[in-house]
């Protein structure tokens, strides 16, 4: 994890320099490179706030993320976010919608590997729904 306070330093994902967050009105461009904290295994999927557990990340990617895998919105960031780091909020979504559903079609094509990701979606479905009785 970085320092305590990520402030100054960029994003863990579009290297973006994070500001401060702010009470105050901010430009609402700059409002998205205020600092959060991201989990890698977000909390709703049972990640802990344990440190290791946790990076900074600017408010924008954290709330475009949301409770994508981590590897799989780090490679997106890594290929996309960071070479267009200020593209507009409504532009990346849709890139990352593209490139999750690539990602599904490429898998759709492999069938090994498609049986496989339905073996896994699978397996964490039935475990979710017996823990949740």
């Amino acid at each position: 994890m970085q320092s305590r306070d990520g402030v100054g330093k960029p994003c863990h994902y579009c290297k973006r320099i994070m500001l401060p967050n702010s009470s105050e009105k901010v430009d609402p461009i700059r409002s998205g490179q205020e600092c959060s904290v991201d989990h890698i295994i977000p909390k709703a999927l049972g990640g802990t706030d344990h440190k290791d557990n946790l990076i900074f990340a600017c408010r924008r990617c954290n709330s475009i993320r949301g409770h994508i895998n981590y590897d799989i919105f780090y490679m997106f960031a890594n290929m996309i976010l960071r070479n267009h780091p200020d593209a507009p909020t409504i532009y990346v979504r849709d890139a990352l919608v593209t490139f999750i559903t690539s990602l599904a079609e490429s898998a759709i094509n492999n069938k090994r590997e498609s049986k496989r990701a339905v073996g896994i979606a699978l397996s964490k479905f039935v475990k979710n729904v017996n823990n949740s009785k």
